[in-house]
């Protein structure tokens, strides 16, 4: 039986002309395509989009967005466009792209886009590392870890004459984030 996911094509049109106006040339993001239950979500850092389809498709398929570029920019015109995995590749309609293909369906985390540097922070708190990865936030995470610690610096320089040193400063800090973590999983 080949597993495979008829989707609406005017549905995929719209999330991969979406993709492209969110996508800056710049960034090479790793997209996630999940298949389940007669849905296609694709999920960037800081958006997820989605189109209905009818297939057996279930699974996530891992591509690089330099590798989607061509497609998103001519997104297919069908009614109804194709997709399935088959020896490494995703096939969507007549294209065919490098992919990393994951059977199971492992939990994303959903973020939105322009998340608060806190909140990218906590998730090192909550995900583990592979979680972080498969859902393409590592590179966020790593931003906002580095703009943190480019605040600790400038902190520590203002607080230096009261005699408090950067070590100080990030443990206050990374005190407050694991506080505030606390709270919000209370809730």
């Amino acid at each position: 039986m080949i597993l495979s996911l008829l989707v609406n094509g005017s549905e995929l049109a719209a999330a991969l002309t979406t993709l492209r106006k969110f996508t800056k040339r710049s960034q090479d993001p790793q997209l996630v395509f999940t298949f389940d239950d007669n849905l296609l979500t694709i999920d960037a850092p800081g958006i997820k989009l989605k189109a209905t389809g009818l297939g057996s498709l279930k699974g996530q398929a891992y591509v690089y967005w330099h590798s989607l570029r061509g497609i998103a920019a001519v997104p297919p015109s069908d009614e109804e466009v194709l997709m399935k995995v088959e020896a490494g590749r995703l096939i969507i309609g007549s294209a065919s792209l490098p992919c990393t293909w994951q059977e199971s369906i492992m939990g994303l985390i959903e973020m939105p886009m322009d998340a608060p540097l806190l909140d990218m922070l906590r998730l090192r708190m909550k995900y583990n590392d592979e979680q972080i990865a498969r859902s393409g936030l590592t590179d966020a995470v790593w931003e906002s870890e580095r703009r943190m610690n480019e605040l600790i610096v400038q902190a520590s320089r203002l607080l230096a004459p009261l005699g408090v040193d950067r070590e100080t400063v990030a443990r206050i800090v990374e005190e407050s984030v694991q506080q505030i973590s606390r709270e919000t999983q209370d809730d």
